[in-house]
């Protein structure tokens, strides 16, 4: 298990980047998907079902949300963990972070060029990389808590459209 991984579920955070798995341009349809790593491994994927009718993430912009300790309910299982002060104050730092994503412009426009690579010097060779559902499926069943698509309390109605759908992750 990588060490900084263990580090982070152990916080609660989530410190992750996002990288398109195709040709990224703007051309959304083209893609297969995008997938958010830690430390190498890929611990979210969001397969494109634009076909199907379900909304994907092309033509907008995302942010990602990290974070080194966090109390809040989506961090603490809906408070079925508690926050154990006595330890208190915490003293934690980002160590070793590196992020890496296309910036795209204010207007909306363009997108990640075919080359896009997703860390600095490795030109694009994670694109031919196979994600495999190992990987995946490790991730989840180690440090995942919660996932939108078993919370029938917030979809009262069934999940979304995409959860019924092929997913990786």
């Amino acid at each position: 298990m990588p060490r900084s991984l263990n580090a982070l579920a152990a916080a609660a955070a989530a410190v992750v980047f996002v990288a398109c798995l195709a040709s990224c341009s703007s051309n959304a349809s083209a893609a297969a998907g995008s997938f958010w790593s830690v430390d190498g491994v890929p611990v979210r994927v969001f397969r494109n079902h634009e076909p199907a009718g379900v909304p994907y993430l092309s033509g907008q912009a995302m942010r990602v949300h990290g974070s080194l300790w966090n109390g809040e309910s989506w961090a603490t299982e809906g408070g079925r963990v508690k926050t154990n002060w006595s330890a208190a104050p915490f003293v934690t730092s980002y160590g070793g972070y590196a992020s890496s994503a296309c910036v795209v412009p204010a207007s909306g426009g363009g997108g990640c060029p075919p080359n896009a690579s997703s860390s600095p010097g490795d030109a694009g060779a994670w694109m031919g990389r196979q994600l495999g559902p190992e990987g995946v499926a490790w991730a989840r069943e180690k440090y995942m808590i919660y996932d939108y698509c078993d919370d029938r309390w917030r979809f009262r109605q069934g999940p979304p459209a995409e959860c019924n759908l092929d997913r990786l992750g």
